[in-house]
């Protein structure tokens, strides 16, 4: 060989070498792909390990699992299989567990219906291994929706700076702004989206800025603005429930006061006046019946259930005392207990059916009963619901848990609290994915502040399984990370409508849509009992919800 050659050759040699990975730490050296330690020791317990990915069922179409392992030690190895499968193994020498997409999308793909295991292994200083007992997950048959889309807001209280709808595939970590207020006007608020049937083609949400409310339709990638405001009552669609058929959506209307107590949990949201109607988008008018928007009660979070044939609400007696002086106004508001009711409707005539009572607040306990959805299964047998100590603003009760209800027998009364419930924090603002399988809820059970997203399977049977956090590309995401999260709402696929688009209709020059009311049921002007003032300066916009 001439003498060019070789030093061709060698040259080819060491680049080779120098591409193998290599880690080297006092737990030894390897070359190549990781592996686990031929010898160790075994622990009889399991790591420690955040988030608590263990004992939970998930989506085969989920992102990965990263989490962090929260045992001392210099280098940490973890072997992730599926039964028989041989897997993949994962190191850190912090004790991030950062998951290959590839990787786990194709064990978790192979291994629908089986189990998921991690198995952990730490060395310590002196170089000796220890391996915990395996962590095991399962693996469900059946996905959930592609996309998750969710409200992000700061810790406010009754002024905030930004806040957004945004979307993330669930299948990764990638996260894109729907519309967010960022540069636009100040107080700015939007909040409460609503979708077709789990489908992202159309959607609506509730706006407001001083002295501006109204509803955002957006169909087809087009946003128009709607005025919903009524002349008995001024606030616009609050809480919004597309009817399956794409054509009508129900909404509340709503008169919010806000408390600050100076002891115990911050704030107090009141409802103070609340009505339902639906909106026809075909024709842009307002309509309602006399068993919805009753003078002395409050009727608030509509739901339509998946086969159109019923409008489910929450209703309570309107509590606010007609000679109210001022300091007083606000007695008895802890007293409000919502039931849950449900009126019949057939779209094709707009004829009403008759007002039920589903389940009454002394059923449960004298809880308040809100915020029904009804799951989009073939007969709409369960019935999802948050039940609290009072009012209809559970995000704020550390009281308030997640039930089921199953409507095959009305009579029967049969409900259960779910076995995902947190002990002792808020559970709420929930929603189901298009096969029934899943519901999506925010909780504050990681730090009683902030709000994130749990994912939680819904066996036949209507049990609900440990939930999952919503995954993060950094598994220490949640401990830095100082906005909340609510109002998930799972969907097929990713929203495609531009930003630009919404935040023209919101902002821009032309005047939007006004829906006109029709109903004979709608109360002429000073026909409500009077209102007590709200606890807010009159300049402030109404609060944005929760926090």
């Amino acid at each position: 060989m001439r003498p060019g050659r070789r030093y061709v050759v060698f040259g080819i040699c060491l680049l080779a070498v120098a591409t193998v990975p290599v880690m080297v730490s006092s737990c030894g050296v390897f070359r190549g792909e990781p592996a686990v330690p031929s010898e160790y020791t075994d622990k009889d317990k399991p790591p420690s390990i955040d988030p608590d990915y263990s004992g939970c069922v998930v989506p085969s179409n989920i992102a990965p699992l990263n989490f962090a392992v929260e045992e001392e030690g210099t280098d940490y190895r973890v072997r992730i299989y599926s039964g028989a499968a041989p897997g993949f193994v994962v190191a850190s020498s912090s004790g991030k567990i950062e998951i290959p997409l590839d990787k786990w999308r194709d064990l978790l793909g192979r291994s629908r219906g089986g189990e998921l295991c991690f198995d952990v292994y730490v060395c310590d200083k002196k170089g000796t291994w220890r391996r915990y007992q395996t962590v095991t997950n399962k693996i469900a048959a059946e996905d959930i929706d592609g996309y998750v889309v969710y409200r992000l807001l700061g810790p406010i209280f009754q002024l905030w700076m930004e806040m957004g709808i945004y979307q993330r595939s669930l299948a990764d970590f990638r996260e894109d702004v729907v519309v967010a207020t960022k540069g636009a006007k100040s107080g700015a608020c939007i909040n409460c989206h609503s979708f077709v049937s789990n489908r992202p083609d159309n959607f609506a949400f509730h706006m407001r800025y001083p002295p501006e409310s109204a509803m955002l339709l957006v169909r087809k990638g087009r946003a128009t603005k709607v005025d919903t405001r009524t002349q008995y009552n001024p606030s616009s669609a609050a809480y919004i429930s597309w009817h399956p058929n794409g054509e009508l959506i129900a909404f509340s209307a709503n008169k919010i006061s806000q408390i600050i107590h100076t002891t115990g949990d911050a704030r107090d949201v009141l409802d103070t006046a609340s009505d339902l109607a639906v909106y026809d988008v075909a024709s842009g008018k307002v309509f309602s019946t006399a068993d919805i928007s009753k003078l002395d009660r409050l009727e608030t979070f509509p739901s339509w259930s998946p086969d159109g044939r019923y409008l489910y609400f929450c209703s309570a007696p309107a509590w606010w005392p007609t000679d109210s002086k001022p300091g007083t106004h606000f007695k008895g508001y802890r007293e409000v207990q919502y039931d849950l009711m449900r009126i019949g409707y057939d779209a094709k005539t707009g004829e009403w059916g008759k007002l039920e009572v589903v389940l009454r607040s002394k059923d449960v306990e004298g809880k308040s009963l809100v915020e029904p959805r009804v799951s989009p299964d073939q007969d709409g047998r369960f019935l999802l619901f948050c039940a609290t100590d009072y009012g209809s603003f559970p995000v704020f009760r550390r009281s308030s848990d997640l039930y089921i209800m199953d409507l095959m027998d009305l009579r029967a009364k049969k409900y259960w609290p779910l076995d995902s419930n947190s002990r002792d924090e808020a559970d709420s603002w929930h929603c189901w994915s298009s096969n029934g399988r899943w519901i999506a809820f925010a909780s504050k059970r990681r730090t009683g502040e902030f709000s994130r997203i749990y994912l939680s399977y819904i066996d036949h049977d209507g049990n609900a399984h440990k939930p999952v956090l919503l995954p993060q590309a950094d598994p220490t995401f949640y401990d830095s990370y100082m906005k909340n999260y609510n109002v998930p709402e799972l969907v097929t696929g990713p929203v495609k409508a531009s930003q630009r688009g919404i935040l023209g209709a919101i902002y821009g020059p032309q005047k939007g849509r006004t829906a006109s009311a029709v109903s004979g049921a709608t109360p002429k002007a000073g026909a409500r009992p009077k209102t007590p003032p709200a606890s807010r300066p009159a300049s402030a916009p109404a609060p944005a919800g929760e926090r």
